[in-house]
C-alpha cells in the first residue's frame, strides 16, 4: 500500500485498480510537500486519510509559498488530481512538462478555470459547514 499521507485517492477506494498514476499521485504529493513544507491533506493514519482523501481538497501551494511559480503550481495540481484520467497519464509527460518549465517555456498542462473554482468552493463549504 504505502505511508497514508502519500496514497492516491484509488488507493484507499478499494473498487479501483492501481497502476502507474498512483506513483505520478505520490510524486505530486511529495513535490507539494517539498515546495510548501506541509502535506496537502494533511497528517493522519489509514482511517482519517482514508475519509478526506478521496474528497478534500488541498490549498493552493501559492498560498502557503507565493515563490511558487504558476507553472509548477499547475504540474502539481495536474499530478495530484482526484481523477486519475485527469493526471499526468504517464511520468514521461510529468518529466517533459518540468523540463520545459526550467527551459523557461510554456508547459502543456493546464488547469481550468472552472476546476480552480470547484476546488476553491469545496474549501470554501468545507470551511462553514463542517458535520
Amino acid at each position: 500500500k504505502g505511508s497514508p499521507a502519500y496514497m492516491s485517492p484509488e488507493q484507499f477506494l478499494s473498487s479501483y485498480t492501481v497502476d502507474f498514476r498512483t506513483d505520478i499521485y505520490s510524486l505530486g504529493v511529495t513535490m507539494y510537500e517539498l515546495l510548501t513544507g506541509k502535506l496537502p491533506i494533511g497528517k493522519g493514519g489509514m482511517t482519517t486519510l482514508g475519509k478526506k482523501v478521496p474528497t478534500w481538497e488541498p490549498k493552493d501551494p501559492r498560498q502557503l509559498n507565493p515563490n511558487i511559480p504558476e507553472a509548477l503550481e499547475t504540474i502539481i495540481f495536474r499530478a495530484i488530481d482526484k481523477d486519475r484520467k485527469k493526471r499526468y497519464q504517464k511520468a514521461s509527460d510529468m518529466a517533459e512538462d518540468l523540463q520545459l518549465w526550467l527551459h523557461g517555456q510554456p508547459i502543456k498542462a493546464t488547469v481550468s478555470w472552472k476546476q480552480k473554482m470547484k476546488r476553491r468552493l469545496k474549501r470554501f463549504w468545507r470551511r462553514f459547514w463542517r458535520f
